[in-house]
C-alpha cells in the first residue's frame, strides 16, 4: 500500500512556486510555447515538501542545453538531491540507463519528462 501511495505521488509531477509569503505546490501538466511555459493545475491539496528546487525529488526529468556534458542531453533520469556547489545549485540526476553514473545538473538544464520514451530494454 505504501508503494502504491508513493507511486501515485511521484506520477503527479508536482512543482513548487514561490510567492512572497510561502511556497505553493501545483501539479505540472505539460510544457507549451517551445518549453518556455509550464502549465500547472492546483494548488494541490496535499503538497509534498519542496525546498528551493523547481520540481519534487523523484520526478522524471530530461537534460537539455548542456554544453560541457552534451552527451547527457535528451537523457531521461529521476531528479535526486539538491547540491550546493561553488558554482551554484545543482540537482543530482539518476539516469534511466544504469550504465551512466549520476550527474549534477543546473536546474535550468532540466525539464519534466511528461512523455517518457520507451525504455531501452523494451
Amino acid at each position: 500500500m505504501k508503494a502504491e501511495h508513493y507511486l501515485e505521488l511521484c506520477s503527479e509531477y508536482r512543482v513548487g512556486v514561490k510567492s512572497q509569503s510561502a511556497r505553493v505546490c501545483f501539479q505540472a501538466l505539460r510544457y507549451e510555447d517551445n518549453d518556455n511555459i509550464c502549465v500547472v493545475k492546483g494548488p494541490t491539496e496535499e503538497p509534498r515538501r519542496v525546498s528551493n528546487e523547481n520540481f519534487a525529488k523523484g520526478c522524471p526529468v530530461i537534460c537539455h542545453g548542456l554544453v560541457k556534458a552534451s552527451h547527457f542531453n535528451c537523457k531521461v533520469g529521476d531528479r535526486g538531491t539538491m547540491h550546493l556547489t561553488r558554482s551554484g545549485a545543482r540537482i543530482e540526476v539518476h539516469f534511466e540507463d544504469k550504465s551512466q553514473k549520476s550527474a549534477l545538473v543546473k536546474p535550468e538544464n532540466l525539464r519534466i519528462a511528461f512523455e517518457l520514451p520507451p525504455s531501452e530494454g523494451a
